[in-house]
């Protein structure tokens, strides 16, 4: 009987308040938002080796080191995790088995996600500017600075459920 009594006064009080969005009828709880860097090489496929991303985003500089094999299954990316303002992830692609979603032959991308904002609130974003330095082998490849457009979503209903910033930006190793 409690929990039928306690059911009925909370529809009560959100009666009594009005017709207020609610963020528990919205759809997807999360967002897949962030800086989304694709770093690709200018023949389709990514060479073998040890690969170092050193990465400053607004001021927060960090590393993602990749160790990339002959297969993409097997290639490996260590990150930071939380840097403190980011959430930082990476992995290797290949070619995608459509049954499995498994990656397969030779890598062909470093995926990295820098993500931020305040996820209690349901808000996602990511950094204003990012200086991306790539060294394949101990050797300089790429050096660029970039300032990401971001498509913003309010993936989760009414605005007041929070917004999903989202910008793609692909890099192109020479």
């Amino acid at each position: 009987m409690a929990l039928l009594l306690r059911f009925v006064s909370v529809l009560a009080e959100t009666t009594l308040a009005g017709t207020v969005p609610s963020c528990l009828m919205c759809n997807d709880p999360g967002c897949d938002g962030g800086l989304q860097l694709e770093i690709r090489d200018h023949t389709g496929g990514l060479v073998a080796g040890e690969w170092t991303l050193e990465v400053d985003a607004d001021g927060d500089a960090f590393e993602v080191a990749c160790t990339l094999t002959e297969l993409a299954a097997s290639s490996t990316c260590t990150v930071p995790g939380d840097t403190g303002e980011w959430h930082v992830s990476a992995f290797v692609r290949g070619d995608e088995l459509p049954e499995t979603g498994d990656w397969t032959g030779p890598p062909r991308s470093i995926a990295v996600t820098i993500e931020g904002g305040d996820p209690h609130a349901h808000e996602y974003d990511g950094p204003t500017t990012t200086t991306v330095e790539i060294v394949v082998d101990g050797m300089m490849s790429t050096d660029e600075t970039f300032v990401p457009e971001y498509d913003r979503t309010f993936h989760r209903g009414p605005q007041s459920c929070g917004h999903c910033d989202r910008a793609e930006v692909e890099l192109v190793v020479e």
